[in-house]
This record gives structure tokens, C-alpha cells and sequence, in this order.
């Protein structure tokens, strides 16, 4: 048949039919969309199948005439050759009044059918397609998530009424992150020289914008601009970090791309449209409503709507209500449970949706046809009940579900004030049973990873030692005034006393000689403070203070005692915390304070020191340095636990003073410092540790000391005994693959809780004996976080520790008993970063012959985030190990300890196992699953 003929047959059927009823808005669009308009030449669109469809018209007065022309009419519909429109339009034609009498609904369109609201925007998005691909591929563009995010939500994709899909969680914090810089990053060429520069620092965002290649030391912003910015440190640099990226042309991060990969974003073609004709959920049942143990493991259902052969099929609502009634009496399937299966709530849980059904035995029984009616949960108001015809039987049961899902209209607004998607309930009455559907909003939960990411914002050591003094200006300018205004205050007393222990005669030339010492402390203070302005607080100038001070008290002490000896009160001096310490060391250009009980501080100083710095990242060779710092003699150290390397990989610094002994090994240091710099953390690093205190860990069983630095950022682990050969060579084994990988990490999804180095401390004092303590330092993962909850993962489900102990990071088995999994369910795209993070470093973790590693979890209630990180992955799977395996083999004891391989194996199946997953309309099941 030619177009022209089904173009012309359809104009006279229009014609013959516009003075005897309205047509549906659905059906216009068809007919103007598909028959009136030309084809679209780039559409490849062909005549391919001729179509029958019943046409739906209603609105007429002379309901008579429009049941005479109520004739079929043939459209030709063009680049549709799937079998299954055939089987929608025939199965999902449902008038108003039908859906209003049986359902209590105000529809606003008159045809639920899945092939109307497609067709007739069928031009639009042929037209536009072509375009949204290549932005969505080309990468990122100023508004690209604004309108990916735009154009989902008005995008029609269900002939569903009033039904509209939210767009996905991550796309949206993509959307709102590009809407905000935006927003502040008005910049433009006119106003660069008006311009201020604000430095940059990491992002601790976890979606964040990260950039590609070297990155900008400082970003150039408008006045107006900069004053946009929030006041809070925090926030504050990671806006500037997202403008930075912004202005760069950046892309997004490794682990956003992974998330949207398991999106659906596609919706401009006809092939996206038949693909989310179909829902997806996750599916259990549980004999309480309050519990969140499902009696069969959750899992993801997916519902073609009315597909009824194959895989997903559908079944229609009335043969749903028979079946589950007549099922309702058998024996649920748990061999734990033992109960019937009518005495279990049923959940259907989609997006930030949970459908709960529930069977009840129902007084008087019905004859058998299927009684319909709504209530609400508030106020228990009723609809009348209704008979169920054989029409709304024939509803979709997955289409039904859609519509408590997304419409916000499938409710009857005239039953209460109180009724909404959520307050309403809907009944079903077969025979004894009753069937009750009811909406509840849930909450999701996110999974974040590392905060500290990879880019480049490399510099050199001395804007290392500049970054950090200048964050101790302030600081060491309240310690010269608290002192000063201390030592002021006395004179001050001195001053207002002198009436009480003197004649009038003697107190002249005594005031005048106060006056002169009170002056001489302001003009002293004064001096001081301008110098701390000058430059960086270095020990050097903390040295001079203590000089200062030492002389100022003495001069004011002995002044005392010679002319007011009848003055008893001392002064009440306020000194510096490292003033007269001989547990502290204050040595030459350095920022750092060493003490003696935080061995943090000896790696801080080591890390910041000029003479360690170029030494490490020196390339000629030389074996050693040494330089004489006031008291200090400070010697740099190459050193190797290998003697087949040449390159000497660690680094060693020793400091003495009389019988004052420190020194700090540094295993692999120019590879650390080169991981410190591409993360952006190399002075924050520094910064971190130079103070730290003992950190109470329980849950482990390791006797390990963990110290945490002041700031909360880094966590150090100091192992019970000091790195043993075997141990040294598993790490020099280790390292180059660790750093190989890591490297990596901006081309796939990892959640490493990055190490930052490796270190042996030995402090040998007068006031401490000999000690000698290795550490590892690691990224803190719950930095600034109001963890609730600690669990450590390894995949063993029998691990329990006691619920009860104050701090405790409980185990596999308490995350299982707890019923955590079905707690904590997870967006689509976090559950899709952690099942490509958890394979990548599991694979290489196996390579590296590593195992025993676990995965560290944290719950932060106040966000709804659970924040995660592979620890401990530093123990090789030895000759030891390969002992305790055998032995436990033998003895047919629970084998705990296993090759890396089949480690690697249960530990990915068991983290799979223990996230639960709830998708959304956008999910892509074939990439989560």
C-alpha cells in the first residue's frame, strides 16, 4: 500500500468524523504525527507494516453516532517492525470511564496504550537524536548533565497516565554540580583585570570533576565572583577545585563514567523506547514488615509488560490476584520460616519506592468475581467496592505497578484530604483473601570511596615549606602575645601595688621605671609580630622566641627582687608549648616540632626538611648528605633491602644531639613523594602528620598501635613488631606493583585506601629508651564523618565480634545477623563502582600473590552514605600461610586462610552478595547484575 493512499483514507476518516466526536489527544498525535505529516527523509524510516487499530473516541454528545463510526482505521505506521506493538495496542486499549469507575482515578488521557505517546513524538526525537549521542559520547560540555537531566524528565517514555520517571541519582548530583559551577564561574575577559586569585586544593567530593593533565596552581575569579563563594575552608576549595575543572574542559571522574555506563541515557530512538517498556525491581518476602530479612534472597525481577512467552513475562492484574489468592495457603519456601505464605508482607521495591503486598483473610467470601476499592491509611475512609471487569483484568500487572509507582494521580482526591500516592491503599477481594497494596518512601544509600584522587599539583620543596609555615603564622603570633601581654599584665600589677608597699616619696622614679619596661614590651611585641608576617615560622624563628623569652623573664624577675623585694606575687607567664621541653626538638629551617611521644612528627620533619627532599628526588646517585643544624647533626641515607637493586630505593635520616638519637627509614621515597604530589596532598600530608596521638582500634586482631593525625585526614599503623626480612622482601616484592597500579587508578574504578608510605621509627633519649616501631600511613577513610557503624569484611560469614563492646568494628557475621544488606540498599550506580572496583583490585591484588586484605565499611546515617576501602592488603600469601592452609586441610577445619586466587574469588562473590541493589527506570540490568 502506498503512503498517499493511507494518508488520503485517513484525512476522510478525520473528516467524516470531526463534527460527531473529539478525538483523544493521544490518537491526534498518531494521526498527525504518523499519517498527515511527510516522512522524514533521515530517518531510514520504511513502509514496512500495515497496522489495525481500534480508534478510541469519547467526549461526544451523541454517544450513538460515535458507536456507528467506532470502524477500524488502518495507519501506516514507519520504522516499526516490532512484533510487539501489535500485541500492546491490542492488549492495552482502556477507556476513561473504565479506569475512573474501576480505579477512582481522574485520567488526563483518554487511551493507555504503549505505542501513543511514543509515535507522536516520534519526530522530535528522531530530529534531535543524532545530536544528543554525540554530546553524550564527546564528553563533557558546560551544560551537558543539565540537559541529559532535562531531557529525561520530559522525555515520553509510558502511555501510562500522568506517570513521569525522575531522573537517576548520579546524573542528578552531576547535573547539580555543573548547575553550581556555573553559577560562580561567570568568567570572562572583560573582568581579568579585575581579577584575585584563589589557590586551589584537592576535591573531597566524591563525584566530583577531575582534570585531565596538569592542573593550575592558582584559578583566576571575578570580585563579584570570589564573593560568591562559601565562607566555610571545606566547601569553599572544593568549589574552586570544580571551577578549575570547569575552565579546563574536563572530564568527568573514572568513577562517574563507570555509573553512567550502567545507565540507560538513550531515549531518542524507537528501539530505547520499546527497551523501557518493562520494569525492574528488586523482589523478596519477608513474615514481618518491620524485618528486613526476605525469606529468599533479594533479587532483581524484571516485567516486559504484556510479554507472555520467554524470559520477564507479564500476567494480567486479575490473573495476579487469583493466583496469589489461591496460593495463599501453601507453605513458604524457607525451610527457616515454616509459615503460610499469606502471612508474609510481599516487597516490590524500585527506586526510592517499596510496594508492599499483603494477603488477609477476608470474613464474608465473595462469589468469585474480584471486588476493587481504596482507602486511606490516615483516616481509613473507603471508595465504594466494585466488581473488576473483564477489561481492567486484562491490565498489565506490570504496568499496574508503574502506575503506583510514578503516577500522581492514580488516586481518588475526592475520598479525603489526606490521601496521596503514599496514604493510598488499594484492595483487591477474591474469595476469602484480600490483597493490599501500599506505597512506602525509602531510602537509598551511596557508596563513596577514596576522597583523596589522582591528578597532577606537583611543587617543589620549598613551596612545600612555604605552605606549611605560612599555615603556623597565626599560631606562633597568638604564642608572642599571650606571653607579651602575660609578662604586661604583671608589670601592670606591679604598677597599681606600689602605693601599698612604698612612701609617696620613692614611687615617682619606681613608675617611671616600670613605664620604661612596659614600653620596651610593646615596641619588643611589635617587632616580633611583623617578622612573623615576613616569612614562614620556621624553628629558627621559635628558637629566637625561646631566646626572647628567656631573657625577658629573667630581667623582669631580677628587676623585681631588687626594687620590690615586699612584692610576693610571680608571674603568671604563658609559655609555648615546646618553651624549656626536653622531649622536644626544634631544628634549623624546618616548620616541624619534633617530640619524642608522636613519632608522626619525625616523619613530618623528615618529609619537609630541604636536605631530605633533594636529596630523594636527587638523580646523581650520591649515597649520602649530612649538614650541621645549631646542636643538630642531621645525615641522609641511601639504603636497600635488596641487594640484586642498585637504584636504593629507601631512604634513611639521622639526627643527633648528645645522647639524643632519632632516625627515620623511608621505604621507597621518591615513589611516595611522587604519589603524595600527583594526589595534590603533599602538604597537607607534611601538615597532617606533624602532630598525632594514640588512636584506640578495636575489632582486629592484630595488637597493632594506631595513631591519627590532628587534622583527621591520615591514619598510621604501626605493626606490633618491627618489619621482619621476609617481610621487607614481600614488600620490596610488593611496592613496584602497588605503584604501577595506582598510577592507574585515573583509568578504572578502584577503592584502595591509598598508602602513603612506609616508615621505621627509632627514638633513643635520655627521657625514652630505645624504641624502634614500623609504620604504614594510610588515608583516614572516615575523615570528618559521624560514623555510627564499623564493619570489616573478608567474606567469611561465621566472623563475629561482641555487638556489645563500646567501638568495636564488627564482623561479616554481625553485618549478616544484622540484617545490614537489606538496610542498606544501594543506588544502581554505586553497586556498579563497587562491583568494578572490587574485581579490578581483587585481580591485582591476586597477581601480587596478596591476600587476607578485607573491606572496610562505614555507616554515616546523617548522609545515607556508606563510605568503603579495601585495608590490610599487604600480607603474601607465604610459607607460613601455605602451612596454616595444609594443617587446616587435614584437620578438616574451616579453611580460612587460602591461595590468592580463590581468596580474590570468595571475596568478590561475598561483597556481591552482601550490597543489595534497588534499580530505577534508567538501570541497565545487563551491566549490575
Amino acid at each position: 500500500m502506498e503512503y498517499a493512499f493511507v494518508k488520503g483514507h485517513v484525512e476522510k476518516l478525520i473528516k467524516q468524523q470531526v463534527d460527531q466526536c473529539q478525538l483523544s489527544p493521544i490518537w491526534n498525535a498518531i494521526l498527525s504525527n504518523l499519517a498527515l505529516n511527510a516522512p522524514i527523509a533521515d530517518s531510514r524510516i520504511e513502509l514496512s507494516q500495515i497496522l489495525s487499530i481500534q480508534g478510541i473516541f469519547e467526549g461526544s454528545p451523541r454517544s450513538s453516532r460515535m458507536e456507528k463510526t467506532n470502524s477500524k482505521m488502518i495507519i501506516q505506521l514507519h520504522g516499526c517492525n516490532h512484533q510487539s506493538l501489535r500485541e500492546i495496542l491490542i492488549n492495552a486499549i482502556l477507556t476513561r470511564s473504565n479506569l475512573q469507575k474501576e480505579f477512582h482515578v481522574m485520567l488526563d488521557f483518554k487511551v493507555i496504550g504503549n505505542v501513543g505517546l511514543v509515535v507522536g513524538s516520534l519526530n522530535r526525537w528522531i530530529k534531535s537524536f543524532s545530536k544528543k549521542k554525540k554530546d553524550v559520547q564527546d564528553g563533557f560540555t558546560n551544560n551537558r548533565f543539565k540537559d541529559l537531566a532535562t531531557d529525561m524528565k520530559s522525555v515520553i517514555l509510558s502511555s501510562s497516565p500522568n506517570v513521569t520517571f525522575g531522573v537517576p541519582n548520579l546524573l542528578q548530583q552531576l547535573s547539580e554540580m555543573e548547575t553550581n559551577a556555573t553559577y560562580v564561574f561567570e568568567f570572562s575577559d572583560h573582568t581579568r583585570n579585575k581579577s584575585k586569585s584563589i589557590s586551589g586544593s584537592t576535591i573531597s567530593n566524591d563525584q566530583q570533576v577531575k582534570p585531565h593533565g596538569p592542573a593550575s596552581k592558582d584559578i583566576v575569579l571575578d570580585d563579584a565572583i570570589a564573593e560568591r563563594l562559601p565562607s566555610d575552608t571545606t566547601k569553599r576549595s572544593s568549589m574552586i577545585s570544580i571551577l578549575e575543572s570547569v575552565r579546563s574542559d574536563s572530564s568527568i571522574s573514572t568513577e562517574s563514567e563507570v555509573g553512567l555506563s550502567g545507565i540507560h541515557i538513550t531515549t531518542h530512538t524507537i528501539q530505547s523506547f520499546f527497551w523501557h517498556q518493562a520494569l525492574t525491581f528488586t523482589y523478596g518476602y519477608t513474615w514481618d514488615n518491620a524485618s528486613a530479612h526476605s525469606c529468599v534472597p533479594w533479587s532483581i525481577q524484571k516485567i516486559v509488560y504484556y510479554n507472555k512467552e520467554g524470559q520477564n513475562q507479564d500476567e494480567s492484574l486479575e490473573w495476579f490476584i487469583r493466583r496469589k489468592c489461591t496460593q495463599s495457603k501453601s507453605l513458604c519456601a524457607s525451610n527457616d520460616c515454616g509459615r503460610l505464605m499469606k502471612d508474609h508482607f510481599y516487597h516490590y521495591i524500585h527506586n526510592n519506592t517499596c510496594i508492599t503486598m499483603k494477603m488477609n483473610d477476608c470474613r464474608v467470601e465473595n462469589s468469585g468475581d474480584i471486588l476493587m476499592w481504596v482507602g486511606c491509611i490516615v483516616c481509613n475512609a473507603t471508595t465504594p467496592k466494585t466488581i473488576m471487569s473483564p477489561l481492567s483484568g486484562t491490565y498489565s500487572f506490570g504496568k499496574y505497578l508503574e502506575l503506583l509507582l510514578y503516577s500522581n494521580q492514580f488516586y481518588p482526591k475526592s475520598l479525603c484530604q489526606h490521601i496521596n500516592r503514599y496514604s493510598a491503599t488499594r484492595h483487591f477481594q477474591y474469595k476469602d483473601q484480600t490483597i493490599t497494596f501500599t506505597n512506602t518512601l525509602i531510602q537509598l544509600y551511596e557508596l563513596n570511596a577514596s576522597h583523596i584522587r589522582l591528578f597532577s599539583n606537583t611543587g617543589s620543596a620549598s613551596e612545600v615549606l612555604d605552605r606549611l609555615c605560612v599555615t603556623s603564622q597565626h599560631q606562633f603570633r597568638k604564642e608572642i602575645y599571650d606571653f607579651y601581654y602575660a609578662m604586661r599584665d604583671y608589670v601592670d600589677t606591679m604598677h597599681q601595688s606600689l602605693t601599698s608597699m612604698m612612701p609617696e616619696t620613692d614611687q615617682n622614679w619606681i613608675q617611671n621605671m616600670l613605664n620604661d619596661i612596659s614600653k620596651s614590651l610593646s615596641e619588643e611585641v611589635s617587632i616580633l609580630v611583623e617578622q612573623v608576617y615576613k616569612g614562614p615560622v620556621t624553628n629558627k624563628s621559635r628558637i629566637i622566641f625561646c631566646q626572647h623569652i628567656a631573657l625577658i623573664s629573667n630581667h623582669i624577675t631580677t628587676w623585681q627582687r631588687e626594687y620590690l623585694p615586699y612584692f610576693l606575687l610571680k608571674p603568671k607567664c604563658v609559655f609555648p608549648v615546646y618553651y624549656g621541653r626536653n622531649d622536644c626538638h626544634l631544628i634549623g629551617t624546618s616548620g616541624i616540632i619534633i617530640w619524642e611521644n608522636d613519632p608522626s612528627s619525625i616523619i613530618a620533619f623528615c618529609l619537609s626538611f630541604p636536605l631530605f627532599i633533594d636529596f630523594v628526588k636527587d638523580g646523581s646517585g650520591t649515597k649520602s648528605v649530612s649538614g650541621k643544624f645549631g646542636e643538630y647533626h642531621c645525615k641522609v641515607t641511601r639504603l636497600s633491602t635488596d641487594v640484586n637493586n642498585p637504584n636504593y630505593p629507601h631512604v634513611e635520616m639521622k639526627i643527633r644531639k648528645g645522647k639524643v638519637f632519632l632516625s627515620c627509614i623511608t621505604y621507597f621515597a621518591k615513589q611516595f613523594l611522587e604519589l603524595q604530589e600527583i594526589c595534590g596532598i603533599r602538604d597537607l600530608f607534611v601538615h597532617s602528620l606533624q602532630k598525632s596521638s594514640r588512636w584506640d582500634v578495636s575489632g582486629g586482631k592484630s595488637k597493632a598501635k594506631f595513631f591519627k593525625t590532628h587534622d583527621d585526614a591520615f591514619v598510621l599503623k604501626g605493626l606490633s613488631t618491627k618489619w621482619t626480612q621476609s617481610e621487607l622482601e614481600s614488600l620490596q616484592s610488593f611496592s613496584p606493583k602497588y605503584f604501577k597500579y595506582i598510577f592507574s587508578g585515573d583509568k578504572k574504578p578502584s577503592i584502595f585506601a591509598k598508602m602513603f608510605g612506609f616508615y621505621r621509627i627509632t627514638i633513643n633519649t635520655p627521657i625514652h629508651r630505645t624504641e624502634v616501631v614500623d609504620f604504614m600511613a594510610m588515608e583516614h577513610l572516615f575523615k570528618g564523618l559521624q560514623i555510627t557503624r564499623k564493619f570489616d569484611l573478608k567474606g567469611l560469614v561465621h566472623r563475629h565480634m561482641n555487638p556489645n563492646a563500646s567501638g568495636s568494628v564488627l564482623w561479616d557475621g554481625d553485618w549478616l545477623e544484622g540484617r545490614y544488606p537489606s538496610l542498606f540498599k544501594l543506588y544502581p550506580h554505586s553497586k556498579l563502582i563497587l562491583k568494578q572496583s572490587i574485581r579490578n583490585d581483587c585481580e591485582f591484588l591476586a597477581s601480587a600473590n596478596i591476600m587476607d586484605y578485607s573491606l572496610l565499611v562505614g555507616i554515616d546515617d546523617l548522609q545515607n552514605k556508606l563510605f568503603i576501602g579495601i585495608v590490610d592488603y599487604l600480607s603474601p600469601y607465604n610459607f607460613a600461610k601455605r602451612i596454616e592452609h595444609s594443617g587446616k586441610l587435614l584437620l578438616s577445619k574451616d579453611v580460612t586462610v587460602v591461595p590468592p586466587e580463590e581468596y580474590a574469588a570468595r571475596f568478590c562473590q561475598a561483597i556481591n552478595d552482601y550490597f543489595v541493589v534497588v534499580p530505577d527506570k534508567w538501570t541497565d540490568l545487563s551491566a549490575i547484575q
